[in-house]
């Protein structure tokens, strides 16, 4: 996934509490993602 690796290259450059929240963010989006294909 693009996003996930474009997260990854930014993590080397902004403070980690931000990279903490992109990446929780990515980590929720995907959750929700699967949940729908679920059918959930």
């Amino acid at each position: 996934v693009p996003g996930l690796f474009a997260a990854g290259d930014m993590a080397t450059s902004v403070p980690p509490s931000m990279a903490a929240a992109v990446a929780s963010g990515y980590v929720a989006g995907a959750g929700a993602v699967a949940r729908c294909a679920a059918g959930y």
